[in-house]
């Protein structure tokens, strides 16, 4: 997408009409919104995103959770975030800051920075296409019959990146321009009135988006067919209503992020009058936030795609206990003094009453009866763990089953009938 990032001339570069008063107070306005946007935003982005995108990598990478076959593709999404946000996101600081563009003297230098930081963006939007396909693939094939075809991420991401590297070639090349529409110099840009903007625009936005809605809606088809004959229980509704936030968010994020800059874009100079200052200014403006809204997509991807896996966040908290542990001594002291006075209290409760067994020790003698060990009668059933027995006997299989019926028959509640064990 980021083939329509246009080096827009500065908005006081050429001054074709005259500005009265009102207009010169209204550009400096802009100018001084255009900083602000371009100082916060990137910023926020980068310190939101890069860290984001870093943690949710080395989640996916631990022990429990790199033998899932869609971490790759979720740790691939996650990089190719991670390089499109550190490419494209330092040229609107530095805009912000000098309020000019980044000064790139070698035009081929130049034309190879638009292709890379193209071809990153039009890789990271198929991502979301491959990540929900892959899941749609997994949900049909529940007979394993075709595993290979997605439990090969290696192949299908160097596929993906393959296509996009080799169709960026001839759209940037036939497309980048070294000359304003006057026959001035300037930096490389790629117009927005060149046809090759539609075909950008069908191969990066049109095509991913309406392939993700339909993703979408298929998967929550096979749900509702899969459950119709379960019985509506509170787990069950639960999940469904989790599926459909999570299908409604992946579909809205994208379409919020992109169909903005893919209205303003080409239709740039039907919105503004380019041939003053102040229509410049305004189009700088308007394209440098439907941009950024853009960009925003590739700094919250981690949230939709990763954060709604009960393991992930599973992971995440056992990752970032030892942290938490050092930021926050005292309010782990206090869960573990918690925790330790309730363990007091059971012990006590369950010393108090000698002639009843708790559920701890119950569980102990069970283990003994199955592992064939034998239990002193000497030694009170509140004594007994399961590291105590005195001798521990061979017993045929036959017997050890009838040492086990016999353990969860003594075991009984003559209360509720409910066996403990």
């Amino acid at each position: 997408m980021d083939s329509m990032f246009v080096l827009l001339t500065n908005p006081d570069e050429h001054n074709v009409t005259s500005l009265t008063e009102d207009e010169r107070q209204e550009l400096e306005k802009l100018k001084q919104d255009l900083r602000i946007i371009f100082l916060t935003i990137p910023f926020f982005l980068l310190a939101f995103g890069i860290p984001g995108n870093i943690l949710t990598i080395m989640v996916l990478r631990s022990r429990s959770m790199k033998d899932n076959v869609f971490s790759y593709y979720l740790i691939s999404m996650c990089s190719f975030n991670l390089l499109t946000l550190l490419v494209n996101l330092p040229r609107y600081i530095n805009k912000g800051i000098t309020g000019k563009e980044v000064n790139i003297a070698n035009k081929n230098f130049c034309a190879f920075y638009r292709y890379i930081s193209t071809t990153l963006v039009a890789i990271s939007d198929w991502h979301l296409v491959v990540i929900t396909g892959a899941r749609l693939f997994f949900l049909i094939d529940r007979g394993k019959k075709y595993t290979h075809l997605y439990s090969s991420p290696f192949s299908t991401i160097f596929s993906l990146s393959l296509i996009m590297v080799l169709f960026e070639v001839p759209a940037v090349g036939f497309w980048i321009r070294f000359k304003d529409e006057n026959g001035n110099p300037v930096e490389c840009y790629l117009p927005g009135e060149s046809p090759l903007v539609h075909l950008q625009l069908c191969m990066q936005t049109l095509i991913p988006a309406a392939l993700l809605i339909c993703l979408n809606i298929w998967i929550l088809h096979i749900h509702r067919v899969q459950e119709s004959g379960l019985m509506e229980t509170e787990a069950t509704s639960k999940l469904r209503k989790q599926l459909l936030v999570l299908v409604f968010l992946s579909n809205f994020q994208f379409i919020v992020s992109v169909f903005p800059l893919t209205i303003v874009y080409p239709n740039m100079r039907l919105f503004f009058n380019m041939s003053t200052s102040l229509g410049r200014a305004k189009s700088n403006i308007t394209f440098g936030a439907v941009a950024l809204l853009l960009y925003s997509t590739y700094a919250t991807d981690f949230l939709v795609y990763c954060f709604f896996g009960r393991k992930f966040r599973k992971e995440l908290f056992k990752l970032l206990n030892p942290l938490c542990s050092t930021l926050f001594p005292h309010r782990y002291n206090v869960a573990d003094h918690s925790k330790s006075d309730v363990s007091d209290t059971v012990r006590s409760r369950a010393a108090s009453k000698p002639n009843s067994l708790s559920l701890l020790n119950k569980k102990s003698i069970a283990d003994q009866f199955t592992r064939g060990q034998s239990i002193s009668p000497s030694v009170h059933p509140s004594e007994v763990t399961s590291g105590s027995s005195s001798e521990v006997s061979q017993s045929p299989p036959i017997f050890r089953n009838l040492l086990r019926w016999g353990a969860r028959m003594s075991l009984r509640n003559p209360k509720s009938g409910d066996t403990l064990y």
